[in-house]
């Protein structure tokens, strides 16, 4: 999506995603074989186990046997990124530019991975770098 008006600029990139499946390695890890001494997921105490007869997503925290990884953990897939932003000023409409000697002058702020919307909870970066970028540009053209 784009659009410019007296010299403003804005472009917004979007993925989007449905269908799929996905194996939720967090539901394992951080649910399912949490150690409770730990930082852990908010679904170790509320999505467990408690009392008999109960139906649970995941066995009791007292439970310390390992889950192995099963079919359980594939979740339907869909989500909406918004991937990046680009915000910019072109200075050809100002008076300033008639006279001096640049040709064009525009400055540019960038953002990528702004937000992410998902129905599956999962945490991102742990195990490949995951970062926001922002950066400026000042182009000047003589």
């Amino acid at each position: 999506m784009n659009a410019e008006y007296k010299g403003f600029g804005l472009s917004l990139g979007f993925i989007w995603q449905t269908g799929g499946q996905i194996y939720n390695t967090t539901l394992l890890n951080k649910v399912e074989n949490a150690n409770a001494r730990y930082n852990v997921d908010k679904r170790v105490l509320t999505d467990r186990w408690t009392t008999p007869g109960q139906v649970a997503r995941y066995k009791a925290v007292a439970d310390g046997s390992y889950t192995q990884p099963t079919s359980r953990f594939v979740q339907d897939y869909s989500l909406m990124q918004m991937s990046n932003l680009n915000i910019y000023y072109d200075f050809k409409h100002c008076n300033f530019m008639k006279h001096c000697f640049l040709d064009k002058l525009k400055l540019t702020f960038y953002m990528s991975d702004l937000c992410t919307w998902s129905n599956v909870k999962i945490e991102r970066g742990t195990d490949y770098p995951y970062a926001k970028t922002f950066s400026f540009s000042l182009q000047a053209i003589f």
